[in-house]
């Protein structure tokens, strides 16, 4: 009886031992299992999941284009702040740096290359709480037609900085200019300008006056009467006349024009133009013409475009001889 009793109490210890080793096995194995599992996914994490996203040399710039903009625009609403002492309008800051390139080709002349960067603070606060205007480059001068040379491919080489007084009487916008020009050196200048714009729906016109003083130039007055026509939903006609008179010089030169705009799609365009130029040096007559087209094209809005203009002038000194020239300009916006 007590070897039967002795024999079953071995056979329950072995079948414990046994069991205790399966279930320490299995247990080994569940662990072994589920450690191999978190090993091999954290390795398939940082596998399907980089810590460094790869970008392309076009999301890094405009990256950061986008983020030169948005310092820009802080640092200029912080002055514009900083002036008036709140916020009177939410009118949001749209300050500019631009960068532009023109390169200027023509037979006879020498190949021409200019760059710029011009920085164009806006300030909202402080136009609306004083009525004023800021601006840092000579748009009075593009206005007047300074610009214009030959199908306008006369490089700018002056920029200003301008605070000016702006009302409007009924439809009669008039604004004066104190001006704070850099032309090799600074000089200063006054602008007095009053303009309307008439909209007849297909059609509109736009006279100017603007009487100007200038320490280069002198005293003088610019004047214009412009004509658009909006010939379709695709095409616009317009009628250039513009005038000005410098008495440092008894000079009086005359631009008169034509020009078809066409958009193709958002972001390209093509016109043609033609334009003649006359003066009253030592009489009035043609001093020349000039025929050209241009295709503009946006690359990134608000960011990059692009002009090409080929186009061939006829001069009296050069005895009325056409001439090619190509302008290319490229700016970027930041």
């Amino acid at each position: 009886m007590l070897k039967k009793n002795c024999k079953s109490h071995l056979i329950s210890l072995v079948l414990f031992l046994i069991s205790f080793s399966c279930s320490s096995a299995f247990a080994e194995a569940i662990n072994v299992k589920k450690e191999k599992s978190a090993v091999e996914a954290k390795k398939a994490q940082f596998t399907k999941t980089p810590l460094i996203e790869d970008t392309t040399f076009e999301q890094d710039m405009l990256e950061t284009n986008r983020g030169i903009g948005l310092w820009f625009d802080q640092m200029a609403d912080n002055v514009d702040l900083f002036l008036v002492g709140h916020r009177v309008t939410t009118k949001p800051n749209n300050s500019r740096i631009v960068f532009e390139n023109t390169t200027y080709s023509r037979e006879t002349s020498n190949l021409t290359n200019l760059t710029n960067i011009s920085f164009n603070p806006a300030f909202p606060n402080l136009e609306k709480y004083w009525n004023l205007k800021f601006t840092t480059y000579d748009d009075t001068a593009i206005s007047r037609g300074d610009e214009k040379g030959y199908a306008r491919a006369t490089p700018r080489q002056n920029y200003a900085a301008t605070v000016g007084l702006f009302r409007k009487f009924d439809d009669v916008r008039v604004a004066y200019e104190p001006r704070i020009e850099i032309r090799g050196e600074p000089q200063l200048s006054h602008f007095l300008t009053f303009d309307t714009v008439a909209d007849y729906g297909w059609f509109r016109f736009n006279p100017k006056l603007r009487p100007f003083a200038s320490s280069i130039d002198g005293t003088g007055a610019f004047q214009a009467l412009n004509f658009n026509f909006d010939v379709s939903p695709t095409y616009t006609f317009t009628w250039l006349n513009e005038g000005e008179y410098e008495d440092k010089y008894t000079l009086y030169s005359v631009t008169n024009g034509f020009s078809l705009a066409h958009p193709l799609t958002d972001t390209t365009a093509i016109s043609y133009g033609i334009a003649f130029y006359s003066n009253n040096k030592p009489v009035y007559h043609l001093d020349a013409y000039s025929i050209s087209f241009t295709w503009s094209e946006v690359i990134y809005k608000n960011v990059m475009d692009y002009q090409i203009t080929p186009h061939i002038d006829f001069t009296q000194a050069e005895e009325f001889r056409g001439f090619v020239g190509l302008i290319f300009g490229f700016r970027v916006y930041f």
